[in-house]
């Protein structure tokens, strides 16, 4: 069970750095392309500014999956998580209130992490 979260937290550190790595990257020769014209200006900003927040929001995404399957109580690790802007949504269901909430407070935890839209649901104990 240990090697299977470790082996799960690397490929998710993983999927990290390669988020990270791509987001810098634009197609080859744009912006030179664009100084060369004389027109780098907003459109080519807006697109780097598009690409290196979509970057961070997946970093963030893969850490919060990250801190949520490596954590004691499994059901934590069978949460969606998306990323917008840097705002976490955490959809699914957890057992019980208290694992909601240590959810939650994992998730706001993660660097980056500007605000948790909080989708999930408790169980009802006759579940």
């Amino acid at each position: 069970m240990i090697q299977r979260k470790h082996a799960h937290l690397l490929a998710s550190l993983g999927v990290a750095a390669a988020a990270l790595a791509l987001a810098g990257c634009g197609r080859p020769g744009d912006g030179a392309a664009a100084m060369a014209r004389g027109d780098a200006g907003s459109s080519d900003s807006s697109h780097a500014a598009a690409a290196t927040n979509s970057g961070v929001d997946a970093v963030i995404a893969a850490s919060v999956k990250a801190v949520l399957a490596g954590d004691s109580d499994p059901s934590l690790g069978r949460i969606d998580v998306a990323v917008s802007g840097g705002k976490v949504s955490l959809q699914g269901s957890v057992p019980n209130e208290a694992a909601h909430e240590h959810a939650i407070a994992l998730a706001g935890a993660v660097d980056g992490v500007l605000g948790i839209d909080d989708r999930l649901s408790v169980q009802s104990a006759n579940s």
